[in-house]
């Protein structure tokens, strides 16, 4: 963790899936929980182009994050979608109740980036439907992100 002043400079990172004029993004931001992320077994590149090394914790953008009850913290959606086992620690639970406390990752980050905290997340908006992790195993499906994001909107092509 960083102590004393720190200067943060995002003027050279654009968003790579919200549109930034309409991107409502949470102010302060959230807090990872990283030991809800998994490490990577074997060398990853990213869409975007970063090379995460074996061993490494990484969300890439489009991640739906979600509180975890008990902590506030946050970490990736994990449901029981496609036979996964879904978490219990109110990650399982994207829907209506759960408005607030569900956002989708607007850029790639790593448990090394910026530590624990991260402040590229938005919950309405318009974003590139495609990019966002719903409809495979374990993540939410886009009827249950779009019921606990009602702001959400999808860019065409």
């Amino acid at each position: 963790m960083k102590f004393g002043p720190t200067t943060t400079n995002l003027g050279g990172r654009t968003r790579v899936l919200a549109n930034t004029n309409s991107a409502r993004s949470k102010v302060g931001g959230v807090t990872i929980d990283w030991s809800t992320v998994a490490a990577v077994s074997g060398s990853a590149v990213t869409l975007d182009g970063q090379v995460i090394p074996i061993g490494k914790k990484y969300l890439p953008y489009g991640t739906v994050l979600v509180q975890i009850t008990a902590s506030r913290l946050y970490g990736p959606a994990a449901t029981n979608a496609g036979g996964a086992t879904a978490a219990s620690d109110g990650r399982q639970t994207i829907d209506a109740t759960r408005r607030g406390a569900v956002f989708v990752l607007d850029r790639t980050i790593t448990e090394d980036d910026d530590g624990i905290h991260i402040g590229e997340v938005f919950d309405a908006g318009v974003a590139h439907k495609a990019r966002i992790k719903c409809g495979a195993a374990g993540q939410p499906t886009y009827a249950n992100l779009e019921a606990a994001l009602p702001g959400l909107t999808y860019a065409s092509s």
